[in-house]
């Protein structure tokens, strides 16, 4: 008994001195490295993206403004223009505030308040304009327009009362325009004038029916030697000139292919004015290679 009680103590000796120098399983089993990913990139935040818009739409602004600013430089100081891409609105000018005899360009305001009475059904296409012009007010758009006709001018402004109009064109954000008396001198800026044009593209100015009406006069426009004079063949262009005692303008609407813009150009009083119609067209084909290259 004594040795098997000894055989029993060595044989559990040993077990112990085995699983003290062999490790477990557990213990064995290596643990993988641990890999820490690179941080994700940050999403540009809302902010971040405005501030990017603003930072390219100044740029734009910038690079427009030199062009008008080379033009004048190259050809006097004595402009009022205003330039807007009607699409994504880069914007530019000079002098846009400055106040100028409209010549014809107060029949753009004419026109719009004669339209919007009509919508207004104070007033209809079939009845007579006015004893100068015996047209009647359909007619008197047209020519008044596309070839300037003064008679329907005035017969047109004498139905609005001319200066009577002052009040409610400066409630629609005219601020610089008047229309006189039919004596006295009409008078706007190119930065009034654009703001028309704009309403007028926009389709805020008057009906529908009358917004068709207004723009399809100002692309038959048979004055053509000015800004339409730097276009490529074939591009159109709605627009209205002007010409009063040494002043010339002209302003419009192109519709390029890639984007519509509106240029205003006044200028004078010039001691030559026909010389000065030439370099309408130059920056009219500038502005157009900006917008539509």
């Amino acid at each position: 008994k004594v040795q098997s009680r000894e055989r029993h103590q060595s044989a559990h000796a040993a077990a112990v001195a085995t699983s003290q120098t062999q490790p477990s399983a557990a213990i064995a089993t290596t643990s993988p490295t641990t890999r820490l990913s690179a941080p994700a990139a940050l999403s540009p935040t809302p902010a971040d993206a405005a501030a990017t818009a603003a930072s390219a739409q100044a740029a734009k602004n910038s690079s427009l403004q030199a062009i008008l600013d080379s033009y004048v430089a190259a050809n006097g100081s004595q402009y009022s223009i205003f330039v807007k891409d009607l699409k994504n609105g880069t914007t530019a000018s000079v002098n846009a505030d400055r106040t100028m005899l409209s010549a014809s360009l107060y029949k753009l305001f004419v026109a719009q308040r004669i339209y919007q009475m009509v919508d207004a059904g104070t007033l209809t296409y079939g009845q007579t304009a006015g004893n100068e012009s015996g047209s009647a007010i359909d007619r008197c758009l047209q020519i008044m327009i596309n070839i300037s006709d003064n008679a329907c001018g005035r017969d047109l402004g004498s139905i609005l009362g001319w200066s009577k109009q002052d009040s409610a064109l400066k409630n629609a954000g005219y601020t610089n325009t008047t229309l006189g008396n039919g004596d006295n001198p009409q008078l706007t800026n190119s930065k009034d004038v654009g703001l028309l044009l704009e309403h007028l593209y926009n389709g805020t100015l008057m009906s529908p029916n009358a917004t068709n009406r207004f723009i399809e006069l100002l692309k038959d426009q048979r004055v053509n030697d000015r800004l339409p004079k730097g276009l490529p063949s074939g591009t159109v262009i709605a627009h209205k000139t002007g010409d009063l005692s040494g002043y010339t303008h002209d302003a419009g609407i192109i519709y390029g292919e890639k984007t519509d813009f509106e240029v205003i150009v006044m200028s004078g009083p010039w001691a030559s004015p026909e010389n000065s119609k030439p370099a309408f067209g130059d920056l009219a084909g500038k502005l157009n290679s900006f917008f539509n290259d």
